[in-house]
């Protein structure tokens, strides 16, 4: 269908387009196919990747709010290759390219799944710049939370609702102990996106 819209649309010049791109590989290699015949700009919608807020992030305000990520921690629901998918896009746009990944549980049908035959299944990533992201699955029967979690050398943000709430927490004084910091989670700010 996406080639039979483009093919009414001559003038468009760029296009934000859902995932997946087809129902199979060769479907997807046709439809970029067309696209690069065009000359034409393609960006899948993983979340946030053309929201201004997010791309200043990492133009450095992530660092100024965070310092350098120590560890990161993400959720999804609705299977690996639906929601888990936007985590991992949403962690390597915002902290680099994952080196490695590994499965740190069992792989199940994911009971929610979208996609016929798409499992949930707990994974770490490890990223070029040092830190480790364990992703863990829900089930979105219970509620929906696809987001991360980061805990910097400088403070902590939390992505939340699929990336609509970003909060953060500085760092302060430790209220229970002497020259110790602590993240202020009392804190909390909820910060504009």
């Amino acid at each position: 269908e996406r080639r039979e819209i483009l093919e009414k649309l001559p003038s468009v010049r760029a296009l934000l387009v859902e995932k997946p791109l087809g129902t199979c590989l060769s479907e997807a290699e046709e439809f970029l196919e067309v696209c690069r015949r065009r000359a034409l700009l393609v960006q899948v919608n993983y979340f946030r990747r053309a929201d201004k807020s997010y791309r200043e992030l990492v133009s450095g305000r992530l660092e100024e709010l965070i310092g350098r990520a120590q560890a990161i921690f993400g959720v999804y629901g609705r299977g690996l290759h639906n929601n888990a998918a936007h985590v991992v896009d949403l962690v390597r746009m915002l902290f680099g390219e994952v080196v490695s990944v590994q499965a740190i549980g069992e792989t199940v049908p994911a009971p929610d799944a979208l996609l016929e035959g798409d499992v949930a299944l707990p994974f770490s990533m490890n990223l070029a710049q040092g830190a480790t992201t364990a992703v863990m699955p829900l089930d979105f029967r219970e509620y929906r939370e696809v987001g991360i979690d980061v805990w910097g050398t400088a403070g902590r943000l939390s992505f939340l609702q699929e990336g609509l709430g970003l909060y953060h927490s500085p760092i302060a004084d430790n209220r229970g102990l002497e020259g110790v910091r602590e993240i202020a989670s009392d804190g909390l700010t909820l910060l504009d996106v």
